[in-house]
């Protein structure tokens, strides 16, 4: 028996029309995922930001790093520039988020987005420190131990903006640790697997071991993903033009 174990938001990237792509997302049997991934923006002392008021009324584009296309470090930034109006001058082509933390430490950058967990393992420190400051959280659900950092859903003010967010980013966060099943496989078998998948994701000594390597556990049922994946699928022709413009510039 395969299963597979991919980017779940390359899902978004097939909708998105990503000529890469060579797979139908709706075909899969979805098994789950163990975590759902929570982006936060975070900026340095040397930005003069401290608060999302305080980007707001920037009187500059705040620099932030990305990777390119496709990465959260870039599409999380991109998001909340058409979104929410915040001044962002994107600059891509680092290789990856450890080196957008030396370019800000050096202030070459104000900051960047991506994986709360991330950040807050590898830039300890400066968050510990005060010399870096999670400013704006892009989640379906505030993270549990920053719950006083703005979420920009909250800040949404039109439907566009709503779907570019919830769509284009908390979706594929959501999925993004995807396990799935071939297409065609037999529905007794996508049941014993899901079954068992949802209980390790409950099993004492799997959850111990999590804790122990200080991973975390979020998870998400095969029944969940394919509700999230489902939904993509079924966004208007609209929705996923804007959503395009947004997060896959013309070069």
């Amino acid at each position: 028996m395969v299963v597979g174990n991919f980017i779940g938001s390359l899902i978004l990237q097939q909708i998105l029309g990503d000529k890469g792509i060579e797979f139908d997302g709706r075909r899969f049997e979805w098994l789950g995922a163990p975590v759902q991934d929570e982006n936060v923006c975070a900026l340095t002392k040397a930005s003069g930001i401290n608060s999302l008021d305080d980007w707001f009324a920037a009187k500059r584009p705040i620099k932030l790093g990305g990777e390119a296309p496709g990465a959260n470090d870039s599409d999380v930034p991109r998001a909340l520039k058409a979104a929410l109006g915040l001044p962002i001058q994107l600059i891509e082509g680092f290789k990856g988020t450890a080196n957008i933390r030396v370019a800000a430490e050096a202030g070459e950058v104000d900051g960047g987005c991506w994986t709360w967990a991330s950040i807050r393992t590898t830039w300890a420190n400066g968050l510990e420190s005060g010399m870096v400051k999670a400013i704006i959280q892009v989640n379906q659900k505030k993270a549990a131990d920053i719950p006083n950092v703005p979420n920009a859903i909250d800040f949404a003010k039109t439907a566009d903006a709503r779907t570019l967010i919830d769509s284009g980013i908390h979706a594929p966060s959501a999925i993004l640790r995807a396990y799935a099943l071939p297409p065609g496989t037999p529905q007794a078998r996508i049941d014993v697997l899901r079954s068992a998948f949802n209980s390790t994701m409950k099993d004492p000594d799997f959850l111990a071991e999590m804790k122990k390597s200080k991973l975390e556990i979020n998870p998400l049922t095969g029944g969940e993903m394919d509700t999230i994946v489902k939904k993509l699928f079924q966004m208007d022709p609209k929705s996923v033009a804007k959503i395009r413009e947004v997060l896959v510039p013309k070069n």
